[in-house]
């Protein structure tokens, strides 16, 4: 496995594993963005995956708002699918890509919303991200 993928797998499975990491469940949807950001307040970056891309559209949007209206200065970014069911839309291929890139550099502030599938879906190799 090449240098930057191991790596960029060894930081996933670290945040995933980590005893302070927070788990929530059966929250309504309208709620979810509000609780997430009570969850991550005193952290430096984190990821929030959902079940759904219209969950992650409103979990993104919420933050965006809530983000916005208490001047908290993180960046909140939406990590697009690249297929629906079993069809390939490489229309969100350019803009995942860049996002996954961006994503290893270590940099605080940021909050990462993905579905499920979004978070799941193979992406190339860092070193092709060039």
């Amino acid at each position: 496995m090449k240098t930057k993928v191991k790596k960029w797998f060894d930081k996933v499975g670290a945040f995933l594993s980590q005893e302070s990491l927070r788990r929530v469940a059966c929250v309504d949807d309208d709620s979810v963005a509000l609780l997430m950001l009570q969850q991550l307040v005193s952290e430096d970056s984190a990821l929030v995956v959902v079940p759904q891309l219209n969950i992650a559209e409103k979990v993104f949007s919420g933050l965006c708002e809530w983000v916005g209206v208490l001047g908290l200065g993180y960046e909140v970014v939406l990590l697009p699918e690249v297929s629906v069911g079993s069809s390939y839309t490489p229309g969100g291929e350019s803009e995942r890509s860049g996002i996954l890139y961006d994503a290893m550099e270590e940099r605080p502030g940021r909050i990462f919303v993905a579905s499920v599938s979004a978070f799941l879906a193979s992406a190339p190799p860092p070193s092709d991200m060039n």
